[in-house]
């Protein structure tokens, strides 16, 4: 299992101490990138597309922890179960999860590099829903949503079932469908997938307004991106985090003229 840890074993002491003295809600992203699949089924961009999006959010204070091709189930909850100890209950948790996964009688499965099945999104929203329940909680799944009656667009374990008020749930392409891994007719020399690259254009030029705002524009670029590839691929969002949340200071559009 390879980690790339973004912050040293003195940070780490440092974001524990701030639970304990309870400062200012720490934002934290962990990252699972898996690419190195076997045979026709290798990925070309989830690594990439993870530090790209780390890079964007390391600008709004985020501090991420990325972890790339997991070779199993217990691999991606290990890492998953010890970045959750590092959330203290009103802190602001971005998970993102870039690689294969399927969706099967409404239950979505984030699958590991090696061996059968795979981490449960339902598992990761329960979890964060446990121990953040006073913060806010973003998870984005740059996934494929195939497998058994995956055209169902009711999903089962609450995971688009988020009227709390504290969770987002992104996903790149809707029910029953595929998500682009990288569109070759649109810049050979790209580095991420259509929706990871309409991301990071986001979150740099959009962080001063509403998140809810800013996944529209992530929205619209991904349908843009993909109709240059003679492809379709639809952004969906569940739920929503209950206040108003911008990735850096929010500024009252009504009073500002932006221009190109």
């Amino acid at each position: 299992m390879r980690i790339h840890w973004l912050i040293g074993f003195l940070f780490v002491v440092f974001l524990q101490a701030n639970v304990v003295y309870g400062n200012e809600p720490k934002r934290l992203a962990l990252f699972i990138a898996n690419q190195g699949y076997e045979g026709s089924d290798a990925l070309k961009t989830p690594i990439s597309d993870a530090k790209g999006v780390a890079d964007a959010l390391k600008k709004a204070g985020f501090t991420s922890f990325i972890y790339t091709d997991l070779t199993s189930k217990a691999e991606m909850d290990k890492a998953f179960d010890a970045f959750l100890k590092l959330v203290s209950g009103n802190d602001i948790v971005w998970f993102y999860y870039a690689g294969h996964g399927k969706q099967e009688d409404g239950k979505n499965s984030l699958e590991a590099v090696q061996g059968e099945g795979g981490m449960s999104a339902q598992d990761v929203m329960r979890k964060l829903n446990d121990k953040n329940k006073d913060g806010i909680n973003i998870i984005i799944l740059d996934t494929c949503r195939t497998g058994a009656n995956s055209h169902s667009y009711e999903l089962k374990g609450d995971l688009v079932s988020v009227g709390g008020g504290n969770v987002m749930v992104v996903f790149s392409t809707k029910a029953g469908e595929s998500a682009a891994d990288k569109c070759e007719s649109i810049n050979k020399e790209k580095k991420h997938s259509p929706f990871a690259d309409a991301l990071i254009e986001a979150i740099h030029r959009y962080h001063w307004q509403p998140l809810e705002d800013t996944l529209q524009e992530v929205g619209q670029a991904v349908n843009k991106k993909m109709k240059e590839c003679n492809q379709q691929q639809q952004v969906y969002v569940y739920g929503w985090v209950g206040k108003p949340f911008c990735l850096s200071s929010c500024l009252n559009t009504r009073s500002i003229t932006i221009t190109p």
